[in-house]
């Protein structure tokens, strides 16, 4: 499928669910993602099957392509009755302002998890949204960058006394001995500005001081990011997923299953952790060590109860948005542990996300539309907000200046009043202002006029007669204001082409 070509298939002839007043006219959605090179599992498909290096009657798992997910995912933002235009920026910032401008969407669905390798750019792409004021899937940007930074997230817990595993933070050597900040071993290594499990391994685990020093000197060298350690909770993994804002409803719970009957018995211990390679390499045998299960089993109410209580605390502190995971950890005592946030969270048929969604009895055409109804609910109660009670001027002096002015206040509905408005406003009341009269300067005319002799009448001419100096003065003319050259001003962006071109996240 060429997603440069859109995939805008009319849909007239489906009324969208979520413009119910305007069914002729479904919502505009403008998908936007972003991927540059090749996508390495499209490489692994073309060369055929191969076998695992274990086990040579054991072929690797096919795992599904990045086009593939997004020509599901697209389907079903068609299949919930809107328009749709999908673009994949390719780390540009004009293809992504001359998408938004030429689509002109009601909504975007926002699947940029990064911009040019660089994590924070992720959180700007969603300013760009604010700024162009177009509602938009998921969290706002402050929201992807705290849980972009582990250590930020982790400060906010503590806060808010929200339970995590024990910490330090290291950002270069020497390394303190964590002992002295009573951390006890073993610990977890992680780089604290990666997602994905990236830079997480088995050696990740350290058991002493030699080991974390390894461990953290790599991850500074390798990542060149500070590095957060923490105690390793020794448990259960629980993925919490969180869908809604003003009632977020948490869905039901995943948990991830470690075996590691595969390995023989003299191989080292191996910890039960969401490695790198256990996630996305199914050419790595740790790839084979994870289940899933959805609802997760042999949970108490009282326990399963806490766990949400804690996840939805979590939402609401974070000031996460539309949907969310919160990853937990829950130790032999049965207490959980807060380990790390997922705003936007992957949303491909089959993810934790989408499994704890479809746990629910929605499908998954049915998750996909109600999440895209989030943003549009938001924008359509900021516009009854604004209707019911207009905004005034945002500037409080301003705004006392024109009060006492007697204007309007609430001039603009973007807080904003001009000069211009201003101007005309006090010409107005210049024109109305009466003319104040001074009845001092008015001399009284006798009733009876004195007669007036030929004497007078020659003295008051010669009073009146024109000097030669004091010829009228030349009249004069102010320079005309010039405009601003705009010769050099910068070309409108260009839309770019966009045929024969495909698309990859």
């Amino acid at each position: 499928m060429d997603l440069n070509n859109q995939n805008n298939e009319s849909c007239s002839n489906t009324p969208c669910p979520l413009d119910k007043k305007s069914p002729q006219k479904p919502k505009q959605v403008l998908v936007l993602w972003n991927q540059t090179g090749v996508d390495v599992y499209e490489l692994w498909r073309e060369q055929g099957t191969h076998a695992v290096s274990w086990d040579a009657d054991e072929p690797a798992s096919d795992v599904g392509t990045v086009q593939e997910e997004m020509d599901t995912l697209v389907k079903a933002v068609r299949d919930n009755g809107f328009e749709v235009n999908v673009v994949n920026v390719e780390d540009s910032l004009e293809r992504l302002i001359a998408a938004i401008r030429l689509h002109k969407p009601d909504i975007i669905f926002n699947l940029i998890e990064y911009f040019k390798d660089n994590e924070n750019l992720e959180a700007s792409c969603a300013g760009l949204y604010d700024l162009f004021d177009i509602p938009y899937t998921g969290s706002p940007p402050h929201v992807l960058l705290t849980c972009q930074d582990k250590i930020r997230t982790k400060v906010l817990f503590e806060d808010a006394n929200i339970p995590t595993p024990a910490y330090m933070v290291v950002e270069k050597e020497p390394i303190d001995n964590p002992l002295s900040l009573r951390l006890e071993y073993p610990l977890i290594v992680k780089p604290s500005r990666e997602d994905a499990s990236g830079g997480i391994e088995a050696a990740s685990i350290v058991h002493d001081y030699e080991a974390l020093v390894a461990r953290c000197r790599y991850v500074l060298e390798e990542f060149e990011q500070a590095v957060l350690v923490e105690e390793y909770i020794e448990g259960r993994e629980i993925h919490v997923a969180i869908m809604g804002n003003e009632n977020p409803e948490v869905l039901p719970l995943f948990e991830i299953e470690f075996d590691d009957s595969d390995f023989e018995t003299d191989e080292r211990w191996r910890p039960e952790i969401v490695s790198y390679s256990a996630k996305w390499d199914p050419f790595s045998k740790v790839f084979y060590t994870m289940d899933s299960v959805c609802p997760a089993e042999d949970i108490d109410d009282a326990l399963a109860q806490k766990i949400n209580a804690l996840a939805l605390r979590v939402y609401k502190v974070i000031q996460c948005r539309d949907y969310a995971r919160m990853d937990m950890r829950i130790d032999e005592e049965g207490e959980p542990y807060v380990l790390e946030v997922n705003p936007n969270p992957d949303l491909a048929d089959g993810s934790a996300y989408m499994t704890c969604a479809v746990a629910t009895d929605r499908s998954y055409t049915d998750a996909i539309g109600d999440i895209l109804k989030l943003p549009l609910d938001r924008r359509q109660k900021r516009l009854d907000k604004e209707a019911a009670k207009p905004k005034k001027v945002s500037d409080h002096l301003l705004r006392k200046y024109l009060d006492d002015q007697g204007m309007d206040t609430t001039v603009g509905t973007d807080g904003i009043i001009d000069r211009e408005t201003i101007n005309r406003h006090n010409a107005h009341e210049m024109r109305q202002e009466p003319q104040q009269v001074d009845e001092t300067s008015h001399i009284h005319e006798p009733q009876h006029k004195p007669e007036t002799s030929q004497n007078d009448i020659m003295l008051v001419s010669t009073a009146i007669e024109p000097s030669l100096d004091d010829s009228p003065a030349e009249p004069s003319f102010e320079e005309p204001h010039h405009l601003p050259d705009d010769s050099h001003a910068e070309p409108p962006l260009e839309v770019p082409h966009r045929h024969n071109e495909k698309e990859h996240e």
